[in-house]
């Protein structure tokens, strides 16, 4: 059971005694018993720092594994050899906890964490679950490039590129009031920008099914910065302008600078291009509604963008294309 607090998830759980039966995640035998010692019960937690507890009648703090000690030298440490590998997700949150924390892994957990990962017990994961343990990485880290370098150390994610472009992302977003899902995949976009596009597809899919994520991705891999005005303007239909700019800073493009004032001064940073000349200006002008209409405001969208026209000057112009 889980209560939530403004920001903070606080979960409740009966004392209990759990056994893996099968590979999937609610593949356990889960008995409960009141009578459990908290030390019986704590067992089954993962890490050490986790399995601290407080006896309010008694005013005191109850740390049957050495989670203080562990908590004061910034260590990660598993508290059973045996429970531990039962939820092979573990290895994802170590690494999650040790760079959003900024604490080392204990040497005897790195080497559970590889045989996890070498007995192939993390193809039973769900990927939503595998998802929202490296959303945690990438959102709650200074620099997640620690976590991802665990990753690499465990062999799985073995990316080396766009590391430090990944910290100075993290950095420039902390003062951005984006959602969690906008930061989230400018982050991918980030890891997966020496990609091509098969690659990154296929790199994201085997995270999440979302199809919003995944398009926003694809199509910030595959555009360019530029100070062209005119294709800034047709941009700013496809995608956040300012998303471009906050990936090129994150790589140290100089020209995100001198685009993001043009952005800011043409009122599409984050918003696109408002045509001028919609189709209650043809219906005035005298046209009836048809399939033209498509042509004539294609064609108006053109001269506002190409031509820099004003409505008046593309108006009369629709006249004369037009013939009315």
């Amino acid at each position: 059971m889980t209560l939530k607090i403004d920001e903070y998830d606080f979960d409740f759980s009966l004392p209990r005694i759990e056994k893996k039966v099968g590979n999937s995640h609610t593949d356990f035998e889960v008995s409960t018993n009141a009578n459990l010692s908290f030390k019986e019960a704590a067992i089954r937690r993962d890490f050490t720092i986790n399995a601290i507890g407080y006896d309010y009648f008694k005013n005191e703090i109850l740390d049957p594994f050495g989670g203080m000690n562990d908590l004061k030298n910034k260590i990660i440490k598993h508290i059973d050899d045996k429970t531990f590998v039962e939820d092979s997700l573990r290895v994802y949150r170590s690494a999650q906890f040790a760079s959003r924390f900024e604490f080392k892994i204990d040497e005897n957990t790195k080497i559970l964490c590889k045989k996890i990962v070498s007995s192939g017990e993390l193809k039973f994961l769900p990927k939503e679950r595998v998802f929202e343990e490296l959303k945690k990485l990438f959102l709650k880290s200074k620099k997640p490039s620690l976590g991802l370098n665990l990753l690499k150390e465990f062999n799985i994610m073995n990316i080396e590129q766009n590391l430090e472009e990944i910290d100075n992302l993290a950095f420039i977003l902390k003062d951005k009031n984006y959602d969690d899902f906008r930061k989230l995949y400018l982050f991918y976009s980030c890891l997966c920008k020496s990609m091509n596009k098969d690659e990154t597809f296929s790199y994201i899919k085997n995270l999440t099914d979302d199809k919003k994520f995944i398009k926003n991705i694809l199509i910030l891999n595959e555009t360019n910065l530029t100070n062209d005005i005119k294709i800034l303007k047709r941009l700013s239909l496809k995608l956040k302008l300012e998303d471009l700019i906050v990936l090129n800073q994150a790589f140290k493009n100089q020209i995100s600078l001198e685009v993001l004032e043009i952005l800011k001064n043409l009122n599409i940073l984050n918003t696109p291009i408002k045509p001028l000349v919609l189709g209650k200006d043809l219906i005035k002008l005298g046209f009836v509604p048809s399939e033209k209409f498509k042509e004539i405001l294609d064609f108006a969208f053109d001269l506002q963008i190409e031509d820099d026209l004003s409505k008046s000057n593309i108006i009369e112009k629709i006249r004369q294309q037009y013939k009315f």
